[in-house]
């Protein structure tokens, strides 16, 4: 007798071992279906969540979150387009040094200075536009990470998972609805 209780102790422990190791690998299951990231804004089921509906689904924590990282992604935004003109200037500065150091004038000095001006004129609109597109990037991939946190904890707060704990006395089956 003593012999069947051990061998069906031993089988359960296997087998819950087994359910443990094979849980780890296991996607949640998820009723509704995930919560995504999509452009500027969030998608359930394929539809389109508007800003005015975020409450419905995500709690305070999350909705506060979420308007900060809107927000770090338009400024983000913001000063990666307002880098544009400073690049166009550079070009047109530049542009300027090239056609003054191809012409054939008398007065060399003139020209030289000309072209210094415009090279150091488009150098630094180039540091200015460096800077901008510096500052915006982390800003826009900040604020993309922190929209998808928000999306990852709305799923895992609605998701269905299975799993193998141990507690004060023993081991057991855990359900996380």
């Amino acid at each position: 007798m003593k012999k069947i209780i051990s061998i069906l102790v031993a089988a359960t422990a296997l087998l819950l071992c087994a359910l443990n190791a094979s849980a780890q690998y296991v996607d949640s299951f998820e009723e509704d279906g995930p919560m995504e990231k999509c452009g500027n804004g969030f998608e359930y089921k394929g539809e389109e969540i508007f800003q005015e509906d975020y409450h419905k689904y995500f709690n305070a924590d999350e909705l506060s979150t979420i308007n900060s990282a809107l927000r770090q992604r338009r400024t983000g935004k913001f000063f990666i387009f307002a880098a544009s003109p400073f690049v166009l200037g550079a070009g047109i500065a530049f542009t300027v040094a090239l056609v003054y150091g191809m012409a054939d004038a008398n007065d060399y000095t003139r020209i030289k200075a000309i072209i210094n001006k415009s090279l150091y004129t488009s150098l630094g609109f180039v540091s200015v536009a460096f800077t901008m597109v510096s500052i915006g990037v982390p800003l826009f991939i900040i604020g993309n990470h922190r929209l998808n946190w928000a999306a990852d904890s709305y799923n895992q707060r609605n998701s269905l998972s299975f799993n193998v704990v141990s507690g004060r006395n023993g081991l057991g089956l855990a359900l996380n609805f």
